[in-house]
């Protein structure tokens, strides 16, 4: 509200052509990216879905279907969720092999060979999930590296010299397309923890601390709030102790 009164017009809103912001530009890279992965990899047979962000430690990604709902057009779609926090720690080739492995778990939620399989996700990584992202161009993995297990909750996958995938990703990586807003490795409180990513700074445990007589050397530990004296000897005298981070 302004100082008239009257109610405050955004700017933007009402312009032809207003330039995306982050939220948007960003967005829209991430669609482009699932839509030309879709045609070149999957026959676009893939439906739409919610691509969003997340911070789930351990976990490049993940996958979860028929997770938002549109009421008005009675409407379902899945999400495709990615790490932020661990993409700047990758190159952009990695982070969308990451999509394409989310792009599977999709594909097998609505289309598996199992009708019993199909709408629902169990045996998260199972072998017909490992087939189709074989087919697509990256290989399972629990270890991001050749020999690894190929099925389990835990299964990652790495990229397939010359298979589909990475001949696909060459073409946008040669138009330069990228994702234009990311995460900064560097922040005041740290980056997240997790695989592939930076580790938060540990921080020290606070609920007691050692307290070390300057005289003797004799330690004891209480809480931060503590007086404490040493009288080991007489030599101390009661002085006042130190006192440092347990």
């Amino acid at each position: 509200m302004l100082e008239d009164g009257s109610a405050e017009e955004f700017s933007s809103y009402d312009e032809e052509n207003p330039p995306p912001g982050p939220t948007s530009a960003t967005s829209r890279e991430w669609e482009q990216a699932y839509d030309f992965f879709n045609a070149k990899l999957f026959g676009g047979a893939l439906p739409r879905c919610l691509i969003t962000y997340q911070r789930r430690r351990s976990a490049y990604g993940y996958f979860h279907g028929s997770r938002f709902a549109n009421a008005p057009d009675d409407a379902v779609a899945d999400e495709i969720a990615m790490n932020l926090a661990l993409i700047p720690a990758r190159s952009l080739e990695e982070t969308l092999s990451t999509l394409v492995h989310e792009q599977v778990h999709l594909r097998q939620f609505h289309f598996s060979a199992s009708e019993k399989r199909r709408g629902k996700v169990r045996a998260y990584h199972d072998r017909e999930w490992g087939e189709m992202v074989e087919a697509v161009g990256l290989i399972p993995s629990n270890t991001d590296k050749p020999g690894g297990k190929k099925t389990g909750g835990r299964a990652s996958h790495y990229i397939a010299e010359g298979g589909p995938f990475q001949k696909a990703c060459a073409e946008p990586l040669a138009t330069g397309f990228t994702i234009s807003w990311q995460q900064q490795e560097n922040l005041a409180e740290g980056g997240e923890g997790g695989e592939g990513g930076k580790k938060r700074p540990e921080k020290p445990d606070t609920s007691k601390v050692k307290f070390t007589c300057p005289v003797c050397g004799q330690n004891a530990w209480a809480k931060h709030t503590a007086r404490m004296a040493c009288i080991a000897t007489p030599t101390c005298g009661d002085v006042p102790m130190n006192t440092s981070t347990a």
